[in-house]
C-alpha cells in the first residue's frame, strides 16, 4: 500500500550506513516512524531535505507485513528558518512533540492534530514572545480531544455562569466550574476571576493564529496553567 501525503519531521537518526528513520507526524499514520533506506546519500529521491522540524510531501509504503512504513521520496514544503535559528521555539516545539508522545491519539484525530501542530509551528515562526504558545496549544489540543471542562453552568445548581460572577470555582475531579456559592458550600479551595472562563472558551475555539492577537497577563496565564495542567494530571495521568 502507497500514501501520498505531507508530513513533519519531530526527530531522526541514523541506522546502518546510509539509512535512516525519521520519528514523524502525520495526518494519516498519526505520531510514527518512517524508514529511508539511502536517506543519508540519495539527493535524487530525497533532495536533502530530511532534516528535523521540516514540513515535507512524500510516497509512503508499508511493508508486505505491515511491519514497518518506508519512505519512498520526498519533496521540501517548508524548512520553518527562522524557527530553527531560536532556540527558544525549537525547546518550544520539543516540548510539544514530548507532550504528544504523552497522550492518546486516535486515528480519526490524526489529521486534526497533525493541523493544528503545523498551524501552531507556522505561527511561532512569525512571532518574538512564543512564552505562552506552548500552554494555548496543549489547552487547545485536549479540549477539542474530548477532555474539555463544562464552561457555561454551574455543576451544583445548573445555573448560567457566562453571566456576571465575580469569581467562581473549579473542581479537577468533576470537570467544571461552581458558581461562588456553591463552591464555598462545598468547601472548593481553587477560587479563580470569572473571566477564566470565557477565556477558556475562547481557546478552545481558536486556532493558532488567533492567539498573535491575545493580550494575557500573568494572573490569567498562571490560572489557566493550574487548570490545564491539574486536569490533564487527574483525567489523563500524565505531566504537561
Amino acid at each position: 500500500m502507497e500514501i501520498n501525503e505531507n508530513f513533519i519531521i519531530l526527530r531522526k537518526g541514523r541506522f546502518k550506513e546510509v539509512d535512516l528513520w525519521l520519528k514523524v507526524l502525520s495526518p494519516h499514520f498519526g505520531l510514527t516512524t518512517f524508514f529511508a533506506f539511502g536517506g543519508l546519500v540519495s539527493k535524487r529521491r530525497f533532495c536533502g531535505c530530511l532534516d528535523e522540524f521540516n514540513l515535507l510531501y512524500g510516497k509512503i509504503e508499508r511493508s508486505k507485513r505491515k511491519e514497518y512504513l518506508t519512505l519512498k521520496e520526498s519533496y521540501l514544503i517548508n524548512k520553518f528558518v527562522a524557527l530553527k535559528q531560536n532556540f527558544n521555539k525549537i525547546g518550544a516545539i520539543v516540548n510539544i512533540t514530548q507532550f504528544l508522545e504523552k497522550i492518546k491519539i486516535t486515528p480519526d484525530e490524526y489529521k486534526q492534530v497533525f493541523d493544528l501542530f503545523v498551524n501552531f509551528i507556522s505561527i511561532i515562526s512569525q512571532v518574538s514572545d512564543i512564552s505562552y504558545f506552548p500552554l494555548l496549544f496543549k489547552a487547545n489540543l485536549i479540549f477539542n480531544l474530548g477532555y474539555l471542562p463544562l464552561f457555561s453552568y454551574c455543576l451544583h445548581c445548573k445555573k448560567p455562569l457566562l453571566q456576571k460572577h465575580e469569581f467562581v470555582f473549579f473542581s479537577f475531579q468533576e470537570g467544571g466550574f461552581f458558581c461562588a456559592p456553591c463552591g464555598l458550600k462545598k468547601g472548593l479551595n481553587f477560587k479563580l476571576d470569572s473571566n477564566i472562563i470565557l477565556f477558556l472558551k475562547y481557546i478552545s475555539q481558536s486556532k493558532p493564529k488567533d492567539w498573535i492577537q491575545i493580550d494575557i497577563n500573568k494572573t490569567l496565564q498562571k490560572a489557566c496553567y493550574e487548570i490545564v495542567s491539574k486536569f490533564v494530571e487527574y483525567h489523563l495521568e500524565i505531566s504537561i
